[in-house]
C-alpha cells in the first residue's frame, strides 16, 4: 500500500510541476510578445507635434507657491492650493 501512495504522490507532484512550467512559459511568451509589440508601434500619418507655445511647464512659481503639473494636469496639492485661493477670493 505504501508503494501505491508514493506512486500517487510522485504523479501528483510531477503533474503539478508540469502545470507550473506550462504557466510560467505562457507568461514569458506573453511578456515577450507585449514588449516586442510596444517597441514597434507604428507612427500615424496624421500625427501632429504639439507646439511648445501651448505646453505648460512641470512647475510654475506663483504667489501661492510652486504649482506642479504632470502632463498638464495639476497634482493633488496644486489643485488644493488653487481651490483654497478661489475660496479666499470668494470670501473677500
Amino acid at each position: 500500500m505504501r508503494a501505491t501512495k508514493r506512486t500517487f504522490i510522485s504523479e501528483v507532484l510531477k503533474t503539478t510541476m508540469q502545470t507550473e512550467t506550462i504557466i510560467a512559459a505562457a507568461l514569458v511568451c506573453a511578456l515577450a510578445f507585449t514588449t516586442a509589440h510596444g517597441a514597434d508601434a507604428p507612427k500615424m500619418k496624421m500625427t501632429t507635434d504639439i507646439p511648445s507655445s501651448i505646453t505648460i511647464p512641470d512647475e510654475v512659481p506663483t504667489r501661492l507657491g510652486t504649482l506642479k503639473f504632470t502632463d498638464g494636469f495639476p497634482d493633488d496639492a496644486t489643485a488644493q492650493k488653487v481651490y483654497d485661493n478661489l475660496d479666499f477670493q470668494h470670501a473677500v
